[in-house]
């Protein structure tokens, strides 16, 4: 299965077989069970029977089926998550709750797996490696739910890897693939638009460096991008829809779109945000400007909401890690030096 995923991904050479299978498997079972106990998440049925809803009506309902209250003549009902619904109730329908377990366990495994893959590539470590993965699990799985923010999670990651390659390694075939996944996330999820903080983050990057060619391609990237994204039932406005979810006046009643708090749930967390701050290294020539952009705006943002986190560990792990390697390679320098001193 395994090498099933990398031959279809296209990723194949750029992720090693031991660890990463390994991880895969493991956080595939992890995931499943704790999917499982996730169900009293009223998210999950919401978004079941949204699918089952939309199937039986055989479009999108433009009003909210399921409020009594809500305003059915002035106030649109925007479902950015209409494929997901659609696809984890034809899930729930054939195989009652195993399948939308599975497929849940499946794609949180799945990005996982690539990160690490991801960061061994870059040439560090495997103990880093692995302490990274190991303080990046609780503030990445704290949202590793069965809904359908779990598609931004794979799509964040699979858009950072893209760009990674096309820029750093000059596989110009890369930029190909990235309208299509657009296409894929905007009609899975709302979260698309972090798609585009990736692409701004390479473009600064690009214009920084006054690459005229990475300029070029990063600027036919961003349109063939945009002309996917309204390529969805609700075109140009998708836009709105997702800045009126993340603009909605009932977020302060909503715990996951909370600010990160200083208690002992988020403890973990909020190690991995510090331990991020205080190994962050401006001139480590490894780590790209895009990703200093990139994980700095991440982390900061995870600050402010909590369901960001699993985005900011996502985006920030690689430079922690490669941060760390900077480190540790210092320390014995710096102590031998100070001892001949």
């Amino acid at each position: 299965m395994i090498d099933c995923l990398k031959k279809t991904i296209g990723f194949g050479r750029y992720i090693p077989h031991g660890m990463v299978s390994a991880i895969f498997v493991i956080m595939m079972l992890v995931y499943s069970m704790k999917s499982q106990l996730m169900l009293g998440d009223t998210d999950f049925w919401w978004h079941i029977k949204s699918g089952e809803a939309i199937a039986a009506l055989g479009n999108i309902p433009e009003f909210d089926l399921f409020s009594f209250s809500m305003d059915k003549v002035n106030y649109q009902w925007l479902n950015i998550s209409w494929l997901w619904d659609i696809a984890y109730n034809s899930l729930y329908q054939i195989s009652g709750l195993y399948l939308p377990i599975i497929v849940t366990g499946i794609i949180n495994a799945f990005t996982l797996a690539l990160l690490v893959g991801f960061m061994l590539r870059r040439g560090a470590k495997e103990i880093t490696v692995f302490l990274v993965f190991i303080l990046c699990l609780s503030p990445y799985s704290y949202m590793a739910t069965p809904r359908p923010h779990e598609i931004t999670f794979l799509m964040t990651i699979l858009f950072y890897i893209s760009l990674h390659l096309a820029i750093t390694q000059d596989h110009k075939k890369w930029f190909f693939g990235l309208p299509v996944l657009m296409l894929v996330w905007v009609n899975l999820h709302g979260g698309f638009v972090v798609g585009y903080t990736i692409l701004g983050a390479y473009m600064l990057e690009a214009i920084y460096s006054r690459k005229i060619s990475n300029i070029k391609w990063l600027g036919v990237t961003i349109v063939a991008c945009m002309g996917a994204t309204i390529i969805n039932p609700l075109g140009i406005g998708v836009f709105a829809a997702s800045a009126r979810t993340m603009l909605s006046e009932m977020l302060p009643y909503i715990s996951e779109w909370q600010q990160l708090r200083f208690t002992s749930e988020h403890a973990l967390h909020l190690l991995y945000m510090l331990l991020f701050l205080i190994v962050f290294n401006p001139i480590n020539s490894k780590v790209s400007l895009a990703e200093k952009i990139l994980s700095l705006f991440w982390v900061i943002f995870s600050l402010c909401s909590e369901r960001n986190m699993p985005i900011g560990v996502l985006l920030s792990a690689p430079t922690m890690m490669l941060n760390i390697e900077a480190l540790m390679a210092y320390l014995p320098a710096a102590v031998n030096s100070k001892m001949l001193n």
